[in-house]
């Protein structure tokens, strides 16, 4: 019996331990993915609320006190629509893609030697979900309350965009890398057949 591609003979502990990895890793990521949708749904249920809140409390006491507008912090409370649209194409698009790379490292057999660069590529995204989830709060909070809140609102949908770009290329290349040869299997059951 000629062993699967990728595999020695005689080494099945070390393609087990190879696996168990690739699954560690996607668990990894499901999970990070699971801590973010707790951070955006937080900030969706509560944070938004209480800018909106405070946003037409300040907006009545400038409108009652003229000539106190600078000294009241302006809170752009009109952006918080959009805020909560763009957190809901976060939480889609960032959950399939996350999804399709832990499926792929759960599902897919690993070629002998793409460890290194799996578990690199793994990393990256791993950490790719916590650093948005930062940049985004940090932009929801600028657009609040700073001068130019659009500018701030497009670097929040601009963070969500390079963010889900980085995730579909680094889950080709896990792909490409977990991809099993078809031509080159296809000549091994060639070979096999015209030994027998």
């Amino acid at each position: 019996m000629i062993p699967e591609e990728g595999v020695s003979p005689g080494t099945p502990s070390l393609y087990n331990d190879r696996e168990l990895i690739l699954k560690f890793l996607a668990i990894i990521i499901i999970v990070t993915y699971l801590f973010y949708l707790f951070t955006i749904a937080r900030l969706y249920f509560t944070f938004i609320p209480q800018m909106e809140e405070a946003g037409e409390e300040t907006a009545e006491l400038i409108s009652g006190a003229p000539g106190s507008s600078g000294a009241v912090q302006i809170i752009h409370h009109g952006y918080a629509q959009e805020i909560r649209l763009a957190y809901i194409i976060s939480l889609i698009s960032f959950g399939i893609l996350d999804m399709v790379f832990a499926l792929m490292l759960w599902l897919r057999r690993v070629k002998r030697g793409h460890e290194i660069a799996l578990f690199s590529l793994s990393v990256i995204q791993i950490v790719n979900r916590p650093f948005s989830a930062f940049v985004i709060v940090q932009f929801s909070i600028l657009v609040f309350m700073r001068s130019e809140p659009g500018l701030f609102m497009n670097a929040l949908y601009l963070t969500i965009a390079i963010s889900s770009i980085l995730s579909i290329v680094l889950a080709f290349i896990v792909y490409k890398k977990l991809l099993k040869n078809k031509t080159h299997k296809f000549a091994y059951k060639i070979r096999e057949k015209t030994w027998i």
